[in-house]
């Protein structure tokens, strides 16, 4: 009896809680940014108004993720995305006693720094940088070229999600010492 009880007192107070706990929580809403438009440079070499971003799957993931796009003239006076370092690399990261190697390193390394068009803001640059442990077998080549190659798209699509969410954080904590 008593346990009949105490389930039935649990299950709704258990009900009421979730029901006002889904009442009370909001999704966060997409930011408002200053720009519709961001040039991004191919290499850290290239002039900023170089506005394609040809070859860089990161920089492609931050114009959808930011829901921009780049600029249609060469000639764009509006925010930009310097590159200031853009790179890839694979090291051994263990090696077995007879000397084959166990386990790569993947690494994708990328500053970058935002320049708003008046260049008032001074905008702190932005560091990423994302590895993931690639296990190899001489005897599995094929497929470890195949998983390697799928683990470097994950590593883009995590440094344009990544760079995109450090965007938004910068352009709001400016506009929080604004107000």
């Amino acid at each position: 009896m008593f346990s009949k009880l105490f389930q039935r007192t649990f299950l709704k107070s258990s009900i009421v809680f979730i029901l006002y706990g889904c009442s009370s929580y909001h999704l966060r809403q997409a930011p408002t940014l200053p720009f519709s438009e961001l040039a991004i440079p191919s290499r850290p070499q290239d002039n900023l108004a170089v506005l394609s971003p040809t070859g860089n799957y990161w920089a492609e993931i931050l114009l959808q993720e930011l829901d921009v796009h780049t600029p249609n003239s060469n000639t764009s006076q509006g925010w930009q995305l310097k590159l200031l370092n853009d790179a890839q690399q694979r090291q051994i990261a263990s090696i077995a006693n007879d000397g084959t190697v166990r386990e790569y390193r993947l690494y994708h390394r990328l500053k970058v720094q935002l320049i708003s068009p008046d260049k008032k803001e001074e905008f702190q640059p932005i560091s990423i940088e994302v590895f993931r442990d690639l296990p190899y077998k001489e005897t599995q080549r094929t497929a470890k070229e195949l998983e390697e190659t799928k683990l470097w798209s994950d590593i883009e699509v995590e440094v344009g999600t990544r760079l995109a969410r450090r965007i938004i954080w910068q352009l709001e904590k400016i506009n929080l010492s604004n107000k």
